[in-house]
């Protein structure tokens, strides 16, 4: 399921992501960036990635739109976007076979969804129930990641159409 963001859009998603690394780093909350890109990266493919998957769903991006500092440890992360009552959590990757991934539970989200793509052209690959996703077996050291992380592939995932119709 493929979705791009109008000029305007990106351009509204580059300014939050600035304020999210900004806000984030001035609290010491740490950056758990896996990949060496530029710092900013995550937070600006997020927040995209964020977008696309609320103009996907046709909702307001009200979360998008939080500037309070989001952190799972402190149990103030409830996710990135809410949908029928579910808590979705929006993760993002460049790669188009690339994994679903997280590198911590987070308790108050109830699926995890999966974009792949970059500078807000994206394909939505697929969900997984947080139940499903964050097991032990899923915990480790993952091929060519460089840390500890919940790891499952795009086969292991809902397909979008199914998601979107049967799950949500």
């Amino acid at each position: 399921m493929q979705i791009e963001l109008t000029d305007f859009e990106k351009k509204i998603g580059v300014m939050i992501a600035k304020k999210r690394f900004s806000n984030a780093r001035k609290n010491g909350i740490i950056n758990r960036q896996i990949s060496y890109e530029d710092p900013l990266e995550p937070d600006l493919e997020g927040t995209l990635s964020e977008l696309a998957m609320c103009k996907i769903l046709n909702v307001y991006p009200e979360e998008v739109f939080n500037f309070n500092i989001r952190s799972v440890e402190n149990k103030t992360d409830n996710g990135d976007l809410k949908y029928k009552g579910k808590c979705l959590d929006v993760k993002a990757t460049k790669y188009k076979s690339g994994r679903l991934i997280a590198t911590q539970k987070n308790d108050a989200v109830d699926y995890l969804c999966l974009m792949t793509g970059s500078k807000g052209e994206y394909n939505f690959a697929g969900a997984m129930n947080a139940k499903d996703f964050y097991t032990e077996a899923r915990w480790g050291k993952h091929d060519k990641l460089r840390v500890s992380c919940y790891c499952a592939s795009q086969e292991e995932l809902i397909p979008a159409k199914n998601f979107l119709t049967l799950y949500i």
